[in-house]
């Protein structure tokens, strides 16, 4: 009888870390993808209280970067060919610290923008690809923003394959906020670098992930043009500073009222789905977890009132 209880308690216990395996990615994925608001307002609020001289300096020196590099990429890293290797910083960001922020409504996702996408920053959510421009807009730039297709706790661009022409995401970065609108995808070889080459009178930005899915032989792209002038984010209301006011808009009307409408768009109706799947999915998991620790608990106490009850006799 007692080897039974044995092995069972061992068949609760493996169930029970069978469970909690499963459990930390997904459960950490739903977390993650629910505080990614908060974690923006916080570094919003951050860069709030830098002031306007440091901003401005800060910009004149990212602009200056993108000048040097004359719109070839030579000097482009594949981030996910290439390990371990030294990050270009003209900005002195220490590591870890966000740049900027990446909205993009049609997968659902808020992704913090680090300068240098090593493997570090790649855990954490984007980066700027080194060798491309940085993240700041002007004509003929293009930077390159990469992710990974899924992560251990992250989503990241794991529906960035759902992004078609016409869909728009911003850039969050000194305290402007950049437009982009999607005009093609592509896919691409990891040795076609000249792929991201700027495109000439153009402010374009490119997303960058690994392709097929779980395969990660192949590069897809997501190329996208500036669709407005930068708009200043409000400053909040603990800096007792006033907004500034936006700069005139490049685009009609017409364009703005489309930009509104895409913003109110909200998720594609795929990524909901796989999003309401997974929150059902840690749920059920959960429940099943705590049923399997109550099993366990009470083998314990049953086996704990019969030598009481022993004890007595």
């Amino acid at each position: 009888m007692k080897k039974n209880t044995t092995r069972y308690r061992v068949g609760l216990l493996i169930i029970l870390l069978g469970l909690g395996f499963v459990l930390y990615p997904l459960t950490s994925i739903v977390l993650n993808h629910r505080m990614a608001a908060q974690r923006m307002e916080s570094f919003q609020e951050r860069e709030n209280a830098i002031p306007h001289e440091e901003i401005a300096r800060r910009k004149e020196v990212a602009h200056a970067y993108n000048d040097s590099l004359d719109g070839n990429v030579d000097g482009a890293v594949d981030p996910f060919d290439v390990k371990n290797y030294a990050t270009v910083n003209p900005l002195d960001y220490e590591d870890g610290e966000v740049f900027g922020y990446l909205i993009v409504p049609k997968i659902d996702e808020m992704l913090p923008i680090n300068l240098g996408a090593s493997e570090y920053h790649l855990s954490l959510g984007t980066g700027h690809v080194d060798g491309t421009d940085l993240p700041v807009g002007g004509i003929g730039t293009r930077s390159v923003i990469a992710g990974h297709r899924g992560f251990t706790t992250r989503a990241m661009f794991r529906n960035l394959e759902k992004m078609e022409p016409g869909d728009r995401f911003t850039v969050h970065a000194l305290g402007d906020i950049l437009e982009y609108e999607v005009y093609d995808t592509e896919v691409i070889q990891p040795s076609e670098y000249q792929k991201l080459a700027a495109v000439p009178g153009q402010d374009t930005l490119t997303l960058l992930t690994c392709t097929p899915y779980m395969v990660n032989t192949e590069r897809l792209l997501v190329n996208a043009k500036r669709v407005n002038a930068p708009e200043k984010v409000a400053e909040t209301p603990e800096t007792n500073e006033p907004a500034e006011e936006p700069m005139p808009a490049t685009e009609t009307t017409e364009t703005t009222e489309a930009a509104t409408e895409t913003a109110e768009e909200g998720p594609d109706r795929r990524v909901l789905l796989q999003s309401y799947a997974l929150l059902a999915v840690v749920f059920v998991l959960w429940v099943a977890l705590l049923f399997v620790a109550w099993k366990l608990v009470r083998s314990f106490l049953h086996e704990g009132n019969k030598k009481r009850s022993h004890g007595n006799d």
